[in-house]
C-alpha cells in the first residue's frame, strides 16, 4: 500500500470515529432532556437519520418546478368546514320564528280581504257575520274552524272549503242547497231539497211544492259510526234539548232531514198530481191534499198502491156526487176500509 492510501485510508477512519462520536453525544443529550422533563417530545435520532424524499417535499414551503403548488396553497385545499346539525336547526328556528313574529305583527299580514263563492241566496255580509277574520293575522286562521262555524249557522250549505291566500286574504267556496219542498206549520216554514236535508226558509226562492201541516215532519236522525245509537240522545245531553229555543239553529242541528221514507211518498203524490202545488199532511192520516169539491183527502205514508187508491176515490167521488154527499174529509189510507167524514 503506497503513502497516499494509507493517508486516505486515515482520513476515513477519523471521519467514521467523528461521526460514531456524534452520534454517541447526541444519545446521552437526548436521554438527559427526557430525564428532566418526561412530558417533552423526545430528542430522537430523527435529525441525524436521513430524510425521505416525500418528507423532504412536503416540509419545503417553497415549490421547485413550475408544476407544484405552495405548501401553503395545499394546505388551504385541505381546510374543510363543517357545520354540526344542531347549529343549522337553531339557525332554521330563529329564522322561522323571526317570519313567524314578522307576520304576527306587520299589518300586511292581518286579514282585509274575504271572499265567499257559491252564495245565491245569502249575502256575504250574512255569511261574514258567522266568523270573525277580519284585523288578525294570517298565521293564526283556522280553515277547519271557520268552516265549522259557517256549517253551524248555515245548515243551507254544503261543500264548504276555506283557503288562507298570502298575504291577507280568506276564500270561502260553498255549495246553498236548493229548496224544492217548502214545509209549513203555524207561522213557520222551513225547506227540503231533494236529499231531504232541512234548513230555514232565507232568501227568496220560486215556485215551491208546498205542504201545509199541523206538525212537523218525520225526522231521520243520524247514527252513530257503529250504527247503533242514534246522535240525537247526545245531543239531548249536549245541549239539553228540551230548553232550546224553538227552531233555533242548534234546533237544526237535531233535525237534520226527513225520513226517507216521506220524501219518498211526497215525491210520489207530486208527480201522481203535478197539478197540485199545496198537498197536506196529518200525522195520523199521511199525505193528501185539498180536493176542488171542497173536502180533504189523505191516501196515507205508504203510496206503493197509489194507483189503486186513486180509483178506490175516484169510485167515493161518483157516489157522493150522486147521493149529494158534501165530507169534509175522505181517507183512502186503507184499501180495504176506506172512510169519510161529514163534521
Amino acid at each position: 500500500m503506497d503513502k497516499e492510501s494509507r493517508i486516505e485510508l486515515l482520513r476515513r477512519q477519523r471521519l467514521l470515529h467523528g461521526e460514531k462520536n456524534v452520534k454517541r453525544i447526541a444519545h446521552q443529550a437526548a436521554r438527559q432532556l427526557n430525564k428532566e422533563d418526561p412530558h417533552k417530545s423526545k430528542f430522537a435520532w430523527s435529525l441525524l437519520k436521513k430524510k425521505d424524499q416525500r418528507n423532504v417535499a412536503h416540509d419545503r414551503p417553497y415549490p421547485i418546478s413550475a408544476n407544484e403548488q405552495p405548501k401553503e396553497t395545499q394546505e388551504k385545499k385541505r381546510i374543510k368546514i363543517r357545520v354540526s346539525w344542531r347549529i343549522f336547526s337553531g339557525i332554521l328556528t330563529i329564522l322561522f320564528s323571526a317570519v313567524i313574529l314578522i307576520a304576527w305583527r306587520s299589518p300586511d299580514f292581518q286579514i282585509e280581504v274575504v271572499e265567499v263563492k257559491g252564495i245565491e241566496r245569502i249575502s256575504q255580509e250574512d255569511v261574514m257575520n258567522s266568523f270573525e277574520v277580519l284585523q288578525k293575522p294570517i298565521i293564526s286562521i283556522q280553515p277547519e274552524e271557520i268552516a265549522q262555524k259557517i256549517s253551524g249557522a248555515f245548515p243551507e250549505f254544503k261543500d264548504i272549503n276555506v283557503t288562507v291566500s298570502l298575504p291577507n286574504k280568506v276564500t270561502v267556496n260553498l255549495t246553498e242547497r236548493k229548496p224544492v219542498i217548502a214545509w209549513e206549520v203555524k207561522d213557520l216554514t222551513i225547506w227540503i231539497d231533494s236529499d231531504g236535508i232541512i234548513f230555514p226558509a232565507r232568501g227568496q226562492m220560486g215556485e215551491l211544492l208546498t205542504i201545509e201541516s199541523y206538525s212537523l215532519p218525520v225526522f231521520s236522525y243520524p247514527k252513530d259510526k257503529d250504527e247503533t245509537n242514534n246522535l240525537i240522545d247526545k245531543l239531548q245531553l249536549k245541549h239539553n234539548y228540551w230548553k232550546l229555543p224553538p227552531y233555533s239553529m242548534i234546533w237544526f242541528e237535531y233535525h237534520q232531514s226527513i225520513d226517507p221514507g216521506l220524501l219518498t211518498a211526497v215525491v210520489r203524490l207530486n208527480t201522481q198530481i203535478p197539478s197540485e202545488k199545496v198537498l197536506l199532511f196529518d200525522p195520523h192520516r199521511g199525505l193528501g191534499w185539498n180536493d176542488p169539491h171542497g173536502w180533504k183527502i189523505f191516501v196515507g205514508f205508504n203510496l206503493e198502491q197509489i194507483n189503486e187508491k186513486w180509483l178506490t176515490y175516484e169510485k167515493i167521488v161518483s157516489e157522493f156526487t150522486s147521493k149529494g154527499i158534501r165530507p169534509t174529509l175522505v181517507s183512502v189510507e186503507y184499501l180495504h176500509a176506506p172512510y169519510y167524514r161529514l163534521d
